[in-house]
This record gives C-alpha cells, sequence and structure tokens, in this order.
C-alpha cells in the first residue's frame, strides 16, 4: 500500500515538474516596431515586465535594414550608418512592407522575396534576437496603430508565422498604454483618458474608459476594466512629415544664401543620397529644438564638395511645421465618435517620440488641460503589450483584466441562396462597436445558400468631422476585404419546416471567426451537431466532403484582406525557405567577413612583430628570413582584397601559419633552454643553503664538484642550441644579450 502511494507521488511531481519546465521555456515578449525605433519587452521571472537591451545596451534600436552590395544584411545603429551610402538598399518604416509587392519591387527582387511581409518578418526576426527567445515557443504581443485595414493586420500575422512565432496578439498602440496606466495608476473611480501617440507615421487620439477594482477574493484580489470609447488618426500629423517639412525648408533657406552652388533645391531633395543625408540632419534638428531655442544645420561635402551651413530657430520653423488647429481638430473629432465633451476628460497622457514638440505640448495644454507624463514616451506602448501577450496565455497567471475594443471598420453579411434571392443584407459590426463580440442570426434558406462577408472603412467615420451616411457601393469607402462561404444541403427535409441559426464572432483583433451554424427541423425538433469550417463537423443532411472543400476553395480565391486569418500553407512554406535562404545567404557572408578580417589583423600582427626592434621575433630571424616574410605577407594582403572564396582563405591561413612556424618553434626551444638554466641555478643555490642550515661546512672539494657540475650541464645545453639553430638562419651576434644563460 506504501509502495502504491510512493508512486502515485512519483507520478504527481514528475508532472508538476514537466509542467514547469513548460512554463520556463516558454518566452512571452511584447514587441513594439515603430516606424523610427524598435522596443522589446518580456516577462522575467522575479522581475515582471522589463524592456530588454540591445547589444550595445540601449533600449530602443533603430527599425531600419540595410541590404549592402556584399550580400549580408545590417540592422539598428550599423543600418543606419548604411542608409547614407546605399539609400535604396535600406527598408525604412517597417509598416509601409505590409502592403502590396510592387511599391517595393526592385528591393525585393534583389533580394529573393516574393512577399513584402518578408521584409517584416525580418525586423520581428530581430526582435527575437534581441529577447533571446527560443522561436518555437514565443508568445508575443504586438503593437500596432489602429489604422491598419485587414491586409495589413493579416500580413502582420502572416510575418509572426514566417519567424515561427507560436501565438501572437495585436494590439492597438494606444489601448497598449492605457494598459500600462491603468496597471500604474489603479483609480478606484472610473475616469476617462485621452492617450494621444504621435509617431513618425501618424497621430493618433483615443478615448479611453479606466476602472480599477479591489474585490478581495484570494483567487482574483484584483480586477482591471478597461473600454475604447474612440479612435481618430491623422496620418499627416507625425515626426516623418515634420522631418520632410524642415528638410525641405533647410535646402530653401540654403538656396537663397546661395549655398546649393548650381544646383537646385528640388535637384537635392530627389537625389537619393542627398535627400537621405538632409532627411537625417532635419531629424537630429529637430530633436536639439526640443530642448535649445537655437541650432546650426550642418551638411558638408553634400554632393561637389558643397557645404549647407543654416542657423535655425525654433520659434522660426515650429509655425510653419506643425498646423496649430490640426491637434485640436482630431481631439475634437474623438471627443464627437465617443459622444463626449472635452470637461469629461480627467485626464490627458501624450505619448510618442514627437509628443516632446514644445509647441505640441502647448497645443495639448491650451485645447484641453495639464498633461500626465507619467507614461515614457517610448517606452509606454511595449509594457502594456507585454502584458497583454501575458494575460492570453494560459500559463501564467496575471491580474485580471477585461478590455473592450473599438471597431474601426464596417463589416457587411449577405445571405443568398441558390437562385441568388437574397436572404439576409445587413451590417454585421459595425465601427464604434466594442468588440469582442457576437451576433446571431436566425433565416430560412429554400436551399443551399452563400455567405458573403464584406469589409470597408468610411475615412470620414474616423477622421473627418463630416458624418457621411453609411451604404454598401459607396465612393467614400475603403475596400478592406472580402470572404465568402458555400453551405450545401442534401438532405429530404422539408426546408419549409426548418431554420438555421449562425452565429459569427469578431475577436479583439479584429478578424472574424468561421460562423457557427446549425440547421433545427421543425418537424421532429431534431438539433443537429455545429457546423464550422474548422473542425470540419457536419450537420445532419450536409454533405460533408463537398462542403469543406468548396469552403477551402472560396477562402483561397478570397485571399486579399481575409477577415479571417488564413493562409496557404504551402505559399507559407515557400516563404520560410526563401527567407531562410537569405539569412544563410547573410551568415555566409559575415563568415568570410570574419574570416578575411581574422587573416588581415594577423598580417598586421606578424608584420609588427616582425619589425619591431627588441621583439623576440625581431631578434630570433636574420634579414633574409625577414624580408622573405615580410614579402609575402605583402602579397597576401592585395590577394585578399580580391574577395576570395572561403576555402581559398583557410588554405592561405595554413600557408601563413607554416611561414611563421619555425620562428616560433626556435623562440619555444630558446625559452625551453633559458628555464632548464634557472632550474639549475635554483637547485645549486638551495643544496647550499641546505648545507648551511645543517651546520654542514661545504668542503672547497664538494662546492668546487657542484659547480663544475653545474657548468658541464650549461655547455651542454649551449652545445644543443648551437646545433638547433645550425638549421635556419640566425644572427648569433643578435641574441647573445638576449639570451642570458
Amino acid at each position: 500500500m506504501a509502495s502504491h502511494k510512493t508512486c502515485k507521488l512519483f507520478v504527481v511531481l514528475f508532472v508538476i515538474s514537466l509542467y514547469c519546465c513548460t512554463l520556463v521555456q516558454s518566452d512571452i515578449i511584447g514587441i513594439d516596431l515603430g516606424s523610427d525605433y524598435l522596443k522589446v519587452g518580456k516577462v522575467q521571472s522575479n522581475r515582471g515586465v522589463q524592456v530588454v537591451h540591445n547589444e550595445q545596451s540601449k533600449r530602443k534600436t533603430p527599425s531600419v535594414l540595410a541590404f549592402p552590395p556584399d550580400g549580408s544584411f545590417l540592422f539598428g545603429d550599423l543600418a543606419v550608418a548604411s542608409n547614407s551610402k546605399f539609400p535604396n538598399r535600406t527598408a525604412l518604416h517597417p509598416l509601409e512592407y505590409l502592403t502590396g509587392y510592387e511599391e517595393h519591387r526592385s528591393l525585393l527582387e534583389e533580394q529573393g522575396f516574393s512577399h513584402s511581409a518578408q521584409i517584416y518578418a525580418l525586423f520581428l526576426k530581430q526582435a527575437l534576437k534581441i529577447a533571446n527567445a527560443s522561436q518555437h515557443s514565443v508568445v508575443a504581443g504586438l503593437v500596432i496603430p489602429p489604422w491598419l485595414n485587414l491586409q495589413q493586420r493579416q500580413n502582420v500575422l502572416f510575418a509572426c508565422e514566417m519567424v515561427d512565432i507560436s501565438s501572437v496578439v495585436l494590439i492597438h498602440s494606444n489601448t497598449a498604454c492605457a494598459v500600462k496606466y491603468l496597471l500604474d495608476w489603479k483609480p478606484e473611480q472610473p475616469q476617462l483618458v485621452l492617450f494621444i501617440d504621435i509617431g513618425v507615421e501618424s497621430t493618433i487620439a483615443t478615448i479611453v474608459s479606466v476602472a480599477y477594482q479591489s474585490t478581495g477574493t484570494s483567487v482574483t484580489p484584483q480586477s482591471y476594466h478597461l473600454q475604447v470609447k474612440s479612435h481618430s488618426w491623422d496620418k499627416t500629423l507625425g515626426g516623418k512629415y515634420i522631418d520632410e517639412r524642415l528638410a525641405n525648408w533647410i535646402v530653401q533657406k540654403a538656396a537663397t544664401k546661395g549655398q546649393l552652388g548650381a544646383h537646385s533645391p528640388s535637384f537635392i531633395m530627389n537625389h537619393a543620397k542627398c535627400q537621405t543625408r538632409v532627411l537625417q540632419e532635419a531629424k537630429r534638428i529637430k530633436e536639439i529644438l526640443t530642448v535649445n531655442q537655437e541650432t546650426v544645420a550642418s551638411l558638408e561635402n553634400i554632393i561637389d564638395s558643397i557645404d549647407i551651413q543654416v542657423p535655425i530657430y525654433r520659434r522660426e520653423v515650429e509655425a510653419l511645421l506643425i498646423d496649430s488647429h490640426s491637434i485640436s481638430r482630431l481631439v475634437n473629432h474623438s471627443l464627437t465618435l465617443a459622444n463626449l465633451q472635452k470637461e469629461q476628460i480627467d485626464v490627458i497622457v501624450p505619448f510618442g517620440g514627437t509628443s516632446r514638440i514644445p509647441l505640441i505640448q502647448h497645443l495639448l495644454k491650451q485645447s484641453l488641460k495639464e498633461l500626465n507624463k507619467s507614461i515614457h514616451a517610448d517606452e509606454g506602448a511595449v509594457y502594456g503589450a507585454t502584458f497583454y501577450a501575458a494575460l492570453s496565455s494560459p500559463k501564467i497567471r496575471s491580474r485580471a483584466l477585461s478590455i473592450k475594443e473599438w471597431q474601426t471598420f464596417d463589416i457587411w453579411i449577405q445571405i443568398f441562396d441558390s437562385n441568388e434571392t437574397c436572404l439576409w443584407d445587413a451590417p454585421l459590426v459595425q465601427i464604434g462597436e466594442s468588440i469582442p463580440t457576437t451576433k446571431e442570426f436566425i433565416f430560412h434558406p429554400k436551399n443551399d445558400f452563400d455567405i458573403h462577408l464584406y469589409a470597408f472603412r468610411n475615412e470620414s467615420m474616423v477622421y473627418l468631422l463630416e458624418n457621411t451616411q453609411l451604404y454598401p457601393n459607396e465612393s467614400s469607402r475603403q475596400w478592406l476585404g472580402n470572404t465568402t462561404f458555400h453551405v450545401n444541403f442534401m438532405d429530404s427535409c422539408d426546408y419549409s419546416n426548418s431554420y438555421v441559426r449562425m452565429e459569427i464572432g469578431m475577436n479583439i483583433q479584429g478578424f472574424i471567426s468561421p460562423p457557427e451554424l446549425e440547421w433545427i427541423c421543425t418537424e421532429n425538433n431534431n438539433l443537429t451537431d455545429t457546423v464550422n469550417n474548422t473542425s470540419n463537423t457536419m450537420a445532419t443532411g450536409v454533405q460533408k466532403e463537398r462542403r469543406r472543400q468548396l469552403l477551402e476553395v472560396k477562402n483561397i480565391q478570397s485571399n486579399y484582406g481575409l477577415l479571417l486569418p488564413f493562409w496557404n500553407h504551402s505559399t507559407l512554406e515557400q516563404l520560410k525557405v526563401e527567407l531562410q535562404q537569405r539569412q544563410q545567404r547573410d551568415a555566409e557572408v559575415r563568415r568570410h567577413s570574419d574570416m578575411c578580417n581574422e587573416l588581415e589583423s594577423r598580417i598586421l600582427l606578424y608584420r609588427q612583430r616582425l619589425t619591431e626592434q627588441g621583439h623576440e621575433w625581431n631578434v630570433f630571424t636574420c634579414e633574409k628570413e625577414r624580408q622573405k616574410i615580410l614579402h609575402n605577407l605583402e602579397q597576401l594582403e592585395s590577394w585578399l582584397y580580391s574577395y576570395p572564396q572561403m576555402s581559398l582563405i583557410q588554405q592561405k591561413q595554413q600557408q601563413m601559419q607554416d611561414w611563421i612556424l619555425p620562428i616560433q618553434e626556435r623562440i619555444e626551444m630558446n625559452r625551453k633552454i633559458q628555464k632548464a638554466v634557472e632550474q639549475l641555478n635554483s637547485t645549486l643555490i638551495f643544496a647550499k643553503q641546505v648545507l648551511e642550515a645543517g651546520n654542514i661546512s661545504m668542503s672547497p672539494e664538494l662546492s668546487s664538484s657542484l659547480d663544475s657540475e653545474v657548468n658541464e650541464l650549461e655547455k651542454w645545453l649551449n652545445n644543443k642550441w648551437n646545433e638547433y639553430i645550425q638549421k635556419a638562419p640566425y644572427e648569433e651576434s643578435r641574441t647573445k644579450n638576449h639570451r642570458t644563460l
């Protein structure tokens, strides 16, 4: 009996240990891949959520990828430096690579990519590298702007699949900051908070209702509630556009001072390298003017030995760069969408790199009230995304947090029978509804039917103050995508006495879940099984194989901006292979570069040792031998710049080692002889000390005998050395003082 209990206890402990190992092996990270910088957060044991430092011990890394002509790719600060030399080989602003292939065809074809999301996947790969995350057990929370359409959201998930992120959740940037604010401040009374993200690509205003409640229970002692009331954005008010306007102003100012020579401002801004340098200088000037009143734009040798020196004053340029009414219009529009007045807003939280501009902060204070700057301008979103990823992971016990998002686009549903008779035509989810949500429909089909889902966005509802009427096929609509399902009945049931009940849900990330269908026959009141296109279980009377195939065909044909997270697995594997091949090519280039650098450093080191006066290599070689080796090293250095193959580099390394090996053996032999002589002398001294300590007087004959033995051994070592050096060129006169015997 005792042994049986012991066995059961052992099994329980074994299962617990396996579960704990699974927890340890899972990495939960948050990724804020902004247009300017990449920030990565990670859940660390006993420390909570922490922002991870990169290799340079910095908390943020430039979101730049460069592809130099040598076949490698660079990331971060190295890519920024390469951008000045190769602007056409640089990927800036990662969100731009979530759109179509044609816009970046030249760069993608050159790198062997067939999908623009592969560039975005390379950015995610660098984020995983910074987080030191094991790729096959990663739960990631990704920060995205709310204005991403369905195709772009689909490509984000597609890129995550390419780099083998096992689970991913998407969260809007302002919602992520709201999570951080809620966890930090814990407002006991519900608050309405306005979050303004002034980033590189756009400015986003979001109104959020937050509340904290202490439940007093041991299971969930704290409860957090967050509901987004509205999203609005302005894509013309962002750091990138401010940089462009400032760059144009600098070039125009330089032209009025006659600093451009024969070149026009348009020529400078249309020249790729010149434009890149001016934009980099404009970004630097913008950061300086956030704390200083004046500075100087300095560009040396921008083209044809032309230098630009333009003094810039904050008051002179800030009115030209920022529309004083744009922020107030955006805030008022967000209030309108939420049906609120500005007096009802309790807290205003600005964040984003561009929010540091003094004029923007002044405009916000003037329009609303004092700002709450408790959220880090760069790191607030990544903290919230990391916590949200931990919240969605079943392996982490976290605080109870309920989030209700604000829907940013419309979804319309239409149902047609086989005679193309419309059975249903109505909105499924509209802009402004809270998600996640589930909708239920009941209809009476007379025969087989098709379900059509259409997604579109009326930009006037999100950005402009004018509220145009929502209706399908309006020219003001922005098309986002569609999905079609086909249901085929093959049964003798009387359709007039049956109906179909359908449930369709939308998750918080903006994707539709597969519809669940129940076919109910009222004659026998027999409720059939639930049908969905994931498990492919079928209701009674539905042709199983045919329906499943039709669903798959319809989904694949509607792969532009799908409402469901979906991708063709064969295409996914092909893109993974292309990505791996590109990474292997980069690894080969880096390995080749490391071997060349190592060989070059050895050449410089050996040359220094052979020419340095008093060095062992210089002492134990003759002039003829040194000149021969130096000549060979010079030829090897010239050959190295011809970009040789790795196998040849390895051969040259071995050949160079053969040149140096005789010198190293000579030096090693001399060291052994010196060590042997030192040991003999030490032995003689020790013998004399022992005799003296024992009050044993050493006779002159014994002392002379010991000295004679030492001298004989020393002569024997000298003879061995002379026999050795006769086999190699050697200048005895240069080593008499070097070797003390």
